[in-house]
């Protein structure tokens, strides 16, 4: 049954193969296709520009810093960052996972899945800055006080809970919580100031440094960082250098303990993979590092956030591959193997597309085809004579067939291969006596009678 069914296919396809009309509009429909393929490989390869909205968070906080920062460092590669200030991490994500922003620069320890969220990198740790007035000198005498623990909607609020709760302050009964914004706090009356601010920012902060400075505040070191980051991943221990904020009187006096919290950056699921790996390649650039006078490491990028991993990220990483790795090589292997391969492919189409060639078997068949031509020519000529119709008009028309005739052997032999070589010598010797003949009933013929 498969003999049979490879007989029939085979049969199908010479006759598709034999058919003009098809093999043109085939070949079309392969000339198109390659053509389309190649536009699309220059159409990926064309330098291009991307326009995508970015939040920093509040406009005093680093992070919008650094995101004015990654704007003018990006433009240099074609990428327009457009920076709309959002108040707190939690608004920025949803504004990511809705499609209104690109991307955002936010802290980690978020207890929060959204379906469009994509994790891009960790950039750096921020720092949990506590500030207290002078006269509380211990975490306990928080209690009965006003502590300002940002935006609802931001993530300093869950660090600044985590921390007091650890601390056995209850919400609501040991303490009054406040949740003024970077702007608004700092355009608040000294009288109407908070009694402890809680601020997540990299080091040095220019909103702690403002409040120390302008309205009196103290730096409270916390006592159980390393006990936090035991129960919590987000959390890290870090360190506050002495005279960070002031000198004279130096704050804080002595290196302090601190949280320390990563700094993410996340994008919208449909933002361009390419636009974030250029991205990726400005923010840990020299240029980066110069305009922030400090070194950002690359390998933080597959820190995890909780959010899955952008495309944009995946082709970062695979751009810093090693050039002439093994997996590379094995690459340009296959990659060779499979041109090679098209190759073939397409020579095989191309001769299938040019027409049947002339195999050996069916030059045989034609060249047989041939002698019996002859022979029709021999049977015709031997009516003619039997019948006494041999006339001039016959025997020339007979003449012309035998010379088309060998013209056309002789033309297709130079264009095929003989399985049997002995046919052309027959057909030759044929076509020889078949004229002789032809010639000798032409001379036979009794000349017309004078006018």
């Amino acid at each position: 049954m498969a003999s049979e069914a490879q007989d029939v296919l085979n049969k199908y396809l010479v006759r598709l193969q034999k058919n003009v009309w098809f093999r043109r509009v085939l070949g079309g429909l392969i000339v198109l296709a390659l053509a389309g393929w190649c536009g699309y490989s220059v159409w990926e390869l064309w330098p291009r520009s991307y326009t995508l909205r970015i939040t920093g968070g509040d406009i005093l906080g680093n992070r919008h810093k650094l995101a004015t920062v990654l704007r003018q460092e990006a433009a240099k590669r074609s990428i327009n960052l457009v920076i709309e200030p959002i108040s707190g991490s939690f608004a920025a994500l949803e504004a990511v996972d809705k499609g209104e922003l690109d991307l955002a620069i936010i802290q980690g320890g978020l207890d929060v899945h959204l379906p469009n969220v994509r994790h891009v990198t960790a950039i750096m740790p921020e720092v949990v800055h506590l500030l207290v007035r002078p006269e509380i000198k211990d975490i306990k005498d928080l209690k009965g006080k006003v502590i300002n623990m940002g935006s609802k909607e931001g993530g300093t609020r869950i660090v600044a809970q985590t921390v007091l709760n650890f601390s056995q302050l209850e919400h609501g009964v040991d303490y009054a919580e406040t949740n003024f914004s970077s702007e608004k706090l700092t355009a608040l009356p000294p009288r109407k100031m908070p009694d402890a601010i809680f601020v997540l920012s990299t080091l040095p902060s220019f909103l702690v440094e403002h409040l120390i400075k302008h309205y009196g505040y103290q730096m409270m070191e916390l006592p159980f960082p390393a006990s936090l980051s035991l129960r919590f991943g987000w959390v890290a221990n870090a360190t506050i250098l002495s005279y960070t904020y002031s000198v004279n009187p130096p704050i804080p006096a002595k290196d302090i303990k601190a949280l320390g919290v990563n700094m993410f950056m996340v994008a919208n699921a449909k933002c361009p993979p390419a636009a974030v790996a250029d991205l990726l390649e400005v923010l840990f650039s020299v240029g980066m590092e110069t305009s922030l006078r400090q070194k950002l490491d690359p390998k933080l990028v597959t820190t995890p956030s909780g959010f899955p991993i952008s495309e944009g990220t995946t082709a970062y990483l695979k751009r810093q591959d090693p050039v002439f790795s093994e997996k590379t090589w094995k690459k340009v292997q296959g990659i060779f193997g499979l041109v090679m391969s098209l190759a073939s492919g397409f020579l095989v189409i191309t001769r299938w597309l040019m027409g049947a060639g002339s195999t050996r078997e069916e030059a045989d068949r034609e060249f047989k085809r041939y002698l019996g031509e002859v022979a029709a020519l021999e049977r015709e000529l031997t009516r003619l004579e039997g019948s006494g119709g041999a006339d001039e008009a016959a025997l020339a028309a007979l003449a012309q067939k035998a010379d088309t005739l060998y013209a056309t052997g002789i033309e297709r032999y130079t264009k095929m291969k003989m399985g049997d070589p002995n046919l052309m010598t027959r057909f030759l010797l044929a076509m020889q006596e078949t004229r002789g003949r032809i010639e000798r009933a032409q001379e036979h013929l009794e000349p017309k009678a004078a006018v």
